[in-house]
């Protein structure tokens, strides 16, 4: 599953400091000073100076080895570069000097589900999920990991947990489409799907399997529409040859006559 479906969290304690040269002359605690570096590093980050911002975490830990955020923001640096054992190693140096951190937790059982670890990612969001009762994402992941391991019951419990708690976390509102799917219940299906895109239009999986349920339902103005929502959105992806067939073969029925469906 794709980094984007998980959703990292990225957690700042900015706490009134804001950069080194305002300290300039100055004598700083150094908890104060590695957060201080620990916030210019969060700036490199977003700047996408990722070997800058690795710099300046690791020195944020080497003045103050009890700073939590930084172990966790070096973690999420690992994770995006798919580096998940290494991600996985600075999350739990988060978590056992702020064990009370939801946001922790739910990293590092996200890490887990990268690894596909799916007893352990399960555990990690339970404890999430007890830490902070009405964390949507961390119901959102849970219920997608019970997908995965053919748990319905739980997956649509949780799933639909997350829509309750955030209704548009269009994640949520995909992974029920995918869940319905599995069960055979394609209206249900359509309709999650479609929400997903209304929240979200930039989504592009939501877009192919849209288009596929109306392809099968013989609505090939929508299928051709969402196939090529799909092909704009992610030319390069899984599914682009799969949408560039569908729309050859469904455009050539139609211009053929009324057919129920492209062969």
């Amino acid at each position: 599953m794709k980094n984007l479906k998980k959703g990292i969290v990225f957690v700042a304690i900015i706490a009134g400091l804001s950069s080194l040269t305002s300290y300039a002359g100055k004598t700083l605690e150094p908890w104060q000073e590695a957060t201080l570096l620990n916030n210019e590093a969060l700036k490199l980050e977003s700047e996408g100076k990722v070997v800058e911002a690795k710099a300046k975490y690791e020195a944020a830990i080497g003045i103050d080895p009890t700073l939590a955020i930084a172990f966790s923001n070096l973690g999420n640096l690992h994770f995006q570069e798919n580096e998940f054992k290494k991600a996985e190693n600075f999350f739990k140096k988060a978590i056992r000097l702020k064990p009370e951190t939801a946001a922790f937790h739910l990293n590092l059982a996200n890490t887990y589900y990268a690894q596909k670890h799916y007893d352990e990612a399960i555990a990690e969001y339970e404890v999430t999920l007890k830490l902070d009762s009405e964390n949507a994402l961390a119901e959102n992941n849970l219920g997608d990991t019970y997908l995965l391991k053919g748990i319905l019951s739980l997956a649509e419990h949780h799933l639909n947990r997350a829509v309750r708690l955030n209704p548009e976390l269009f994640l949520a509102h995909y992974n029920l489409g995918e869940l319905y799917v599995t069960q055979g219940e394609m209206s249900k299906a359509r309709t999650s799907y479609e929400q997903a895109i209304k929240i979200n239009p930039m989504y592009a999986d939501a877009h192919f399997k849209l288009a596929k349920i109306y392809e099968d339902e013989y609505n090939p103005t929508q299928a051709l529409r969402h196939y090529g929502s799909y092909l704009s959105l992610n030319r390069k992806g899984d599914n682009a040859l799969e949408a560039a067939m569908r729309i050859k073969s469904i455009s050539a029925a139609m211009k053929q006559g009324p057919k129920k469906k492209a062969g």
